[in-house]
């Protein structure tokens, strides 16, 4: 079967937002692993437990046989101007001083004691 072109076209998906930014960088992830399932519908020893094989096997977001296992999702105040690419691909160094700019962690205020 044809994989899904977007996220319209991934059976159980019915609410999908319109106006999203295009060409942007909208969030940070942090890639902790990595599923493959070969063609026989077998787990790959890889970067995962079996249990996230199950999981990801349950997604409709899963679309295999390879998956990128995702943690510490967060969103960015304003997107960040950067065209893609259809693969795996270096920023552009303008673009990954920004990001680092934005994602700096940021000082936890002072809390100032009553007297």
């Amino acid at each position: 079967s044809a994989l899904p072109r977007c996220a319209a076209d991934v059976p159980g998906v019915t609410d999908v937002p319109t106006g999203l930014p295009r060409s942007a960088i909208v969030g940070l992830v942090r890639v902790v692993g990595w599923i493959h399932i070969d063609g026989r519908g077998h787990f790959v020893p890889g970067l995962s437990t079996p249990e996230q094989v199950s999981e990801a096997r349950r997604s409709p977001w899963f679309f295999g046989p390879f998956g990128w296992l995702l943690s510490d999702a967060r969103s960015l105040a304003t997107p960040i101007p950067c065209r893609g690419a259809l693969a795996l691909w270096q920023l552009p160094e303008d673009v990954n001083q920004e990001l680092a700019r934005v994602d700096a962690p940021r000082p936890s205020p002072t809390r100032k004691e009553p007297r």
